[in-house]
């Protein structure tokens, strides 16, 4: 969690707003979520106001799609620890996914039982031949290479 993530809760907190708290596994650092997923739960029991404006706990984004933690049933347990962990402050987990991260892998049933609600991703910008990570990227405009998410 970075520092300013009190910040976040209280510009929440006075502005009734919501805030869906992000565990993100990263892309260089395969271990680096681990310390963003203890700070987050740090934040969300040392600051008083954070169990009433973080709407769910997300792991992501899109770890079945990226193969974030392999087997899928790692990334079940994490979700399942994160549940126990967060009852007493009654904060729902989930993962941040789009349906083809739950087909593209066989224990995607596993991951829908575990979670609390789905969060699913709609995203028209990437390509419609993105099954996979390799084939997410596109043409734009014919002529221009960018990558899965247009950038």
């Amino acid at each position: 969690m970075s520092p300013c993530s009190g910040d976040v809760v209280d510009a929440a907190w006075n502005n009734g707003l919501g805030v869906h708290a992000l565990i993100w596994f990263g892309w260089d650092d395969p271990n680096i979520w681990k310390t963003r997923r203890d700070a987050l739960f740090d934040e969300l029991f040392s600051n008083p106001k954070a169990k009433f404006v973080t709407r769910v706990l997300q792991f992501g984004s899109e770890p079945l799609f990226d193969r974030a933690l392999d087997p899928v049933s790692l990334l079940v347990q994490q979700v399942e620890l994160a549940k126990e962990k967060l009852k007493p402050l009654g904060i729902p987990v989930t993962i941040s996914e789009m349906a083809w991260g739950y087909q593209s892998v066989d224990s995607g049933t596993d991951v829908l039982k575990a979670i609390d609600m789905v969060d699913a991703h709609i995203l028209p910008f990437f390509s419609q031949n993105a099954s996979t990570g390799m084939f997410s990227s596109f043409l734009l405009y014919g002529t221009e290479f960018v990558d899965m998410v247009g950038w």
